[in-house]
């Protein structure tokens, strides 16, 4: 007879889970509050659109590394020492973008930038392995998954007025202001690794072999990549086509935004509701669906008419809403597939789906803003390719 006692619940103090849930929109408003700016970062500097465009690209790919390096160390040295390193980093990055305003220097603090929130991204997941099992975990993934929708939602609304009152400068004070606060507040955390692993080659190479070759795990990640593209193409090429093309101010370009945010972040809360009367493959099936056949609609009527923003944000805000079925399927199926490693795993699956998104990401850079016909076709294949996700996922659980 088997005595094994399945992991609990561990109890932590009430604010626990407030602190470690204000880590998950840090990564992605890093991106979206200083959207709106783009425009303005790039006439201030004189510079291609292209190279601001790359600021982007190049702090996701520091924070798909970060997460991969931080990880190990995670598992190995304890959860606190690694997310301050991170946070000290960060905050010393947004301190050189603002002191120092050339595209060398943002690149390359961009770049620490996200190398820098990897770790506080990766410890505060570990963290939430650490403490919660079972129902609870299931509770506290669909709660991350509506908190990191809810920074592409009020980012660009707030980073649109920062810009129109104080210009671009105002974002990174805010993002460092951000990381100043859940610094000081992290002191208060315990440290929730009990068992460190060993630094052992052998366990090592194990621990990212079992993780990689687990095809449900890639499908995740393929899944999580795909959404996460379709909202930085979004942030990447709609500042200059909303304000270049179309003539929109950067307040009004924060309001497109912010109806764009609402709509993965409701559609998310309604997805909450929906898991209980229908099987995760069925959503699964459906919000694919609906994404591709609202990429068609955005290339359809973009081909056919003059550019507009009612036929541009119709379909993005379609395309939106019914990825918020994909994403949370992906993030609760990396997440609670390997408990025993959760510093590993889950720097494998940041590394993986934000390297995707990144190069995605780098591609759309160079994509002309003067008609949405080249994002449309870019939605269009990544959509396609969550068809390899759904070819690798195997079985799904029915709940």
């Amino acid at each position: 007879m088997n005595s094994q006692v399945a992991p609990q619940t561990v109890k932590r103090p009430w604010y626990f889970a407030v602190i470690v849930l204000a880590f998950v929109p840090f990564a992605g408003i890093g991106v979206d509050l200083y959207s709106p700016s783009l425009p303005w970062i790039q006439r201030a500097m004189h510079v291609d659109p292209a190279l601001i465009k790359l600021t982007i690209s190049v702090y996701l790919l520091g924070y798909a590394i970060g997460p991969l390096f931080f990880g190990l160390l995670a598992d190995i040295h304890g959860r606190k020492k690694i997310l301050f390193g991170g946070l000290i980093l960060y905050i010393f990055s947004c301190i050189g973008i603002v002191a120092f305003p050339n595209i060398q220097m943002m690149l390359g603090m961009r770049l620490l930038q996200g190398f820098a929130i990897g770790a506080a991204g990766v410890t505060s997941k570990a963290m939430i392995i650490d403490t919660y099992k079972g129902e609870a975990m299931r509770k506290m993934g669909s709660m991350m998954a509506i908190i990191w929708a809810i920074g592409p939602v009020i980012a660009p609304f707030i980073g649109g007025y920062l810009q129109h009152y104080y210009g671009w400068h105002a974002n990174f004070y805010f993002l460092m202001g951000y990381a100043v606060i859940i610094l000081f507040a992290s002191f208060s955390l315990p440290e929730t690794l009990t068992n460190k692993i060993e630094m052992s080659k052998a366990v090592i190479l194990h621990s990212y072999k079992t993780v990689l070759l687990s095809k449900p795990f890639w499908a995740g990640v393929i899944y999580m990549g795909v959404v996460y593209s379709i909202i930085t193409i979004f942030n990447t090429v709609g500042p200059f086509f909303i304000q270049n093309v179309l003539h929109y101010s950067p307040i009004q370009f924060g309001h497109i935004a912010l109806v764009m945010g609402l709509a993965f972040l409701f559609r998310g809360l309604l997805n909450r509701v929906l898991v209980n009367f229908l099987k995760v493959r069925t959503l699964l099936i459906m919000g694919l669906s609906l994404m591709f056949i609202g990429s068609l609609i955005f290339l359809f009527v973009d081909y056919q008419f003059p550019p507009n923003l009612y036929l541009f944000t119709i379909p993005v805000f379609m395309i939106l809403f019914f990825s918020s079925f994909v994403f949370p399927i992906g993030m609760s199926k990396c997440l609670g597939m390997f408990p025993e490693m959760a510093g590993i795993a889950n720097s494998v699956m940041s590394f993986l789906f934000v390297t995707f998104t990144a190069i995605t990401t780098a591609f759309a850079s160079f994509l002309t803003a003067h008609t949405a016909l080249p994002m449309a076709g870019a939605y269009i294949g990544l959509i396609l390719l969550c068809g390899v996700g759904y070819s690798l996922m195997g079985k799904c659980p029915r709940k």
